[in-house]
């Protein structure tokens, strides 16, 4: 799926070169330069469309990843080493063995909802715990302040 995302980003990105409007908003879409003043026509808007579609297509794909990671597809034993290590990580590998155990099949971790809840629970207090530091490093050194204003 994530592959012809890909691909429709390529189609809107070369179409408009095929209706002669390529993108002339400068390297980096500088705001200026992409304003109606400097480009009046749709050649922004297939380029950003083409943007778009490629952030979904990245997007998509690393969800991919992940779910192949946590053994969705196959059992996490299939997996080379390193990826055994990373699938190790992410809770969803855990609650998916639970799963796969209630319909029969071999289980490859001990006490699986256990340890995907605790999982689960480590990534929520650090989540905290770094918001938590990030929201007083910003008001020690008034950076929340500067923002604000």
């Amino acid at each position: 799926f994530s592959y012809w995302i890909f691909v429709l980003s390529g189609i809107f990105f070369y179409a408009s070169f095929l209706v002669g409007k390529p993108p002339d908003g400068g390297w980096f879409g500088y705001t200026p330069l992409t304003d109606r003043a400097f480009s009046a026509g749709v050649n922004l808007d297939f380029w950003g469309l083409a943007i778009v579609f490629v952030g979904i297509s990245t997007t998509v794909g690393a969800v991919n990843f992940v779910v192949m990671l946590s053994g969705i597809y196959y059992p996490i034993s299939v997996l080379p080493g390193w990826a055994q290590g990373v699938a190790a990580g992410i809770p969803l590998t855990y609650f998916l063995d639970a799963f796969r155990q209630g319909y029969g099949f071999e289980p490859h971790f001990a006490h699986a909802w256990l340890k995907g809840f605790a999982l689960t629970g480590i990534y929520v207090v650090l989540a905290h715990w770094a918001l938590a530091s990030a929201i007083t490093r910003s008001r020690r050194t008034g950076l929340l302040l500067k923002l604000s204003e």
